[in-house]
């Protein structure tokens, strides 16, 4: 091989090893392009996520604090209840000492 043909085929090497590195590079652009876009949409959901679950919570201690307040609620009636019997039957004893039995 002549020199001068050696020199040619490393020029040719070299133009092939400078487009291979352009084309990398733009492809290496692209994708922290891309890298960055879905970095900002992880961050997007992430902020969703965490806001639902803050809202989710509330909603569960509201939940807890108004199934404890119907419960509260029917121990009320139960005890209003229980009130109201007592009051029937002093009222029918009342009534049974104020109205002579028939015979």
């Amino acid at each position: 091989m002549t020199h001068e043909l050696i020199v040619e085929r490393l020029d040719t090497l070299d133009s092939h090893v400078a487009a291979v590195d352009t084309r990398i590079e733009v492809l290496d652009q692209r994708l922290t392009r891309r890298l960055e876009t879905l970095a900002e949409s992880v961050q997007i959901l992430s902020e969703q996520v965490g806001r639902m679950t803050e809202e989710l919570t509330r909603l569960e201690i509201s939940m807890r604090d108004g199934f404890s307040e119907i419960k509260e609620g029917f121990r009320e009636m139960r005890e209003q209840s229980k009130k109201r019997d007592e009051q029937i039957d002093r009222l029918l004893t009342l009534l049974e000492r104020l109205i002579p039995a028939r015979e």
